[in-house]
């Protein structure tokens, strides 16, 4: 079909996307035509992708070229939270910044973009559990034929993933426009109600119960104390279990819950790898435990420990099988291997023994994303009462099934993108006392301005991860705990009108009492030019084989 390149400008004359001589579709082969469906705020562009050869090709890339918001235009980085991002061409062309790959490094596969006026929002709805397959959301200036009607920005989506022969898929990208209003906190958000509702048919709300209270972190062994006459690198020579058995670190544990202290989190109970250090955290999280004789013989006594207070267990490199100690072998987990469910499920039944409630998932990073889905939902069936809870910084849909964790001494911001997907979500934010020091340039913190630091993360709705000690005689007090528990942010970050509880998920535009400042957008296709000049190289990452 003849390919149509977009116009969107505001019912009173402003440019938002004019053609700049870009097409729909770069990289694919094979046969495209694409849908349009219109929105008083925008458009929802379908694309549907053909491959009627014989063998497969690359998807390639959804292009949208033209977008004409000025040089400088306001957004936000996704990965890890929300934090303000700047895309800032300097009046340059061929300027290619930081690309957001959904859902390796990206929350939703959204892109949000402002200037003095206006939001642009760009939401790309695709199956994900059918399709199982990232895609790269990459802002652009290009130069060349694509500059000639002016500077402009173009954002390319690349469909990491390969059409077999005979298929046939489709892929909506929605946008949404939306003035300006910088008396409404993270009124952007407007123009992403398209990819909520899309989201939710897929993946409905969030289902864990969501706990709040801080939780203590306790790491038993580190790299640096690995050696000869210490192989599992235990930090605490009276903590060792494969010495001294399990009684001694059940007693540590107790005198933090005699604190206040209900939630604990274990960082290498087993120890670590003294040669192959590079694979540290063991997938051997608990296992170990049961064949050395100090700590088989003890794991009783952890084990009561985990009646009285929610025991956690990290769970190291989960998605990396090893089968045998500290030999630099392993293998991505897959649970349809046999071989590699028994180990994991040898694991998870030695943790429910000591009676773990929590199980943090280290480095949940190496599977697709429909397998690491059922993955989480499988272990949540065979292991009732039993949290999960992902590292790192895990994508929308498993945040739906798992809490996430991430680092929080540099957050600022409520998690706003959780709070407007995934109201009732649980974010673990760990806090590294060195670091928060260094940001307040002070060589160390005092106990009042650690608690300070907890009570901050709090309040953007974080649950807290200290590895700080308390003075002796401190305690958690009821006040002080209350301070420290994780507000529910998603009752203030996102708009009142916006919120699950009082509005749908698409205003409602035919309602009189809808905002009347709104504008109005009109929306042209504009046919491919006469002219189609030859574009340049391919300015894009590279799609990886």
């Amino acid at each position: 079909m003849q390919q149509n390149m977009l116009t969107l400008r505001t019912l009173s004359g402003r440019d938002i996307i004019t053609p700049n001589s870009s097409t729909f579709f770069e990289g694919f082969a094979g046969e495209s035509e694409v849908r349009f469906e219109h929105n008083p705020d925008g458009i929802d562009l379908v694309f549907t992708l053909r491959n009627n050869t014989a063998q497969p090709m690359p998807l390639g890339r959804l292009v949208f070229g033209g977008i004409r918001l000025g040089d400088r235009l306001d957004s936000f980085d996704f990965r890890r939270g929300l934090e303000e991002w700047t895309y800032n061409n300097q009046g340059r062309e061929n300027h290619f910044p930081t690309a957001f790959t959904y859902p390796n490094d990206a929350y939703s596969p959204v892109m949000v973009l402002g200037n003095d006026h206006h939001w642009l929002g760009f939401s790309l709805l695709y199956p994900l559990m059918e399709y199982n397959h990232p895609a790269r959301l990459h802002m652009m200036t290009l130069s060349g034929p694509f500059a000639r009607s002016g500077r402009n920005w173009t954002l390319q989506i690349t469909l990491m993933d390969e059409l077999q022969p005979a298929e046939a898929r489709e892929y909506a990208v929605a946008i949404r426009l939306a003035p300006r209003d910088d008396s409404t906190d993270h009124d952007w958000l407007r123009t992403l109600t398209p990819y909520r509702t899309y989201f939710h048919d897929q993946f409905g709300p969030v289902q864990y119960e969501r706990n709040t209270m801080p939780v203590r972190g306790v790491i038993l062994a580190q790299n640096a104390q690995a050696r000869d006459n210490n192989p599992y690198g235990y930090i605490n020579n009276d903590l060792r279990s494969d010495i001294r058995g399990l009684k001694p670190t059940a007693d540590h544990l107790q005198r933090f819950a005699e604190q206040g202290w209900s939630r604990m989190m274990l960082w290498a109970p087993s120890g670590v790898f003294q040669h192959h250090q590079n694979l540290n955290f063991p997938f051997q999280f608990i296992t170990p435990l049961l064949d050395r004789p100090a700590s088989a013989r003890t794991l009783h006594e952890l084990a009561a420990v985990g009646r009285d207070v929610d025991l956690g267990l990290w769970w190291g490199r989960s998605h990396q099988v090893m089968h045998g100690w500290d030999n630099g072998q392993f293998e991505r987990l897959d649970p349809n291997n046999p071989t590699h469910l028994q180990a994991a499920r040898a694991e998870l039944s030695a943790a429910r023994q000591i009676n773990a409630s929590t199980i943090g998932l280290d480095a949940f990073a190496y599977m697709p994303p429909a397998e690491a889905y059922a993955w989480v939902r499988q272990m949540r069936q065979e292991n009732p009462g039993v949290l999960f809870v992902t590292e790192h910084s895990q994508a929308d849909f498993l945040h739906t099934i798992a809490p996430t964790y991430i680092a929080g001494h540099n957050k600022f911001s409520p998690h706003v993108l959780a709070d407007f997907l995934n109201p009732g979500h649980e974010t673990w934010a760990g806090i590294r006392v060195d670091f928060v020091a260094n940001r307040l340039g002070k060589a160390r913190l005092n106990q009042q301005e650690i608690l300070l630091e907890l009570e901050r993360v709090a309040r953007l709705g974080f649950v807290p991860v200290s590895w700080f000690d308390l003075h002796p005689d401190s305690r958690l007090t009821p006040a002080l705990l209350r301070r420290l528990e994780a507000r529910p942010t998603w009752e203030t970050s996102v708009p009142p009108d916006l919120q699950i509880a009082s509005a749908p998920d698409e205003p409602d535009h035919n309602d009189p009492d809808s905002p009347p400042d709104r504008e109005t957008v009109v929306l042209t296709l504009a046919p491919r030019p006469p002219s189609d000049p030859t574009p340049p190289s391919d300015p894009a990452p590279k799609r990886p084989t």
